[in-house]
């Protein structure tokens, strides 16, 4: 979990990570040079759960304080929350579920419903009942059809890299076009399992930006 200036959002956020139904799990929170009072609460969460592992560092991205995380991670898979966002108490199981009912799977994606902004109380996709696959041309034409709020196997990011810090916005995109590209399975779950906020003061809110952005950082095809 990346944080920056998030005291507002970020209690909510942990407090939906630790209250998973799946409980052997960490949540490594990564404050990027934060001037309110968003480490403060990181690390009482720290101090009252075990589980809660926090990183302080000078503001450097993103994409940065995500990679901080993964370094630090320990788990066969990773699971990526931001600090505005939260988990549904099944997300992880059920996320992990899909992995196990579709083993050749690298990523699995989950439906959320929107807080905020002009699509408040949708879902992210339109309502489907089974996991499907998704393709590298699935990507391509929906910027939207992984969702932040995903698992994957530690063998994508050994594979692949972190995220590229020379983004501002849109990282975790640009991460699912490598995974495709390097030939992991991608599938969307259906059961919508998270809250995913939209902030006018959000990068991603910026969507002409980060659609350029990450086009113009994603490495071509062979």
């Amino acid at each position: 979990m990346p944080a920056f200036n998030a005291a507002t959002y970020i209690d909510d956020a942990i407090a939906s990570a630790l209250h998973q139904t799946m409980t052997d799990l960490e949540v490594i929170v990564v404050d990027d040079g934060s001037t309110d009072a968003t480490h403060a609460v990181m690390r009482a969460w720290s101090e009252r759960d075990p589980r809660v592992v926090c990183v302080r560092q000078a503001n450097r991205g993103i994409s940065a304080a995500r990679n901080v995380a993964l370094a630090r991670s320990r788990g066969r898979f990773i699971a990526l929350l931001d600090s505005d966002d939260e988990w549904a108490p099944g997300f992880l199981e059920t996320q992990l579920a899909v992995f196990a009912e579709q083993p050749d799977a690298g990523v699995v994606t989950a439906n959320v419903v929107h807080r905020g902004g002009s699509h408040d109380g949708e879902l992210m996709w339109p309502p489907f009942t089974h996991p499907r696959v998704l393709h590298l041309h699935d990507l391509l034409a929906h910027e939207t059809s992984v969702c932040i709020m995903s698992v994957f196997r530690r063998e994508v990011f050994e594979a692949i890299g972190g995220f590229d810090v020379t983004l501002r916005c849109n990282e975790d995109y640009q991460f699912w076009l490598r995974a495709a590209l390097a030939g992991f399975a991608i599938v969307q779950s259906p059961s919508p399992q998270g809250i995913y906020r939209r902030r006018p003061d959000s990068v991603s809110a910026d969507q002409g930006f980060s659609a350029s952005a990450t086009l113009a950082s994603t490495p071509a095809s062979p």
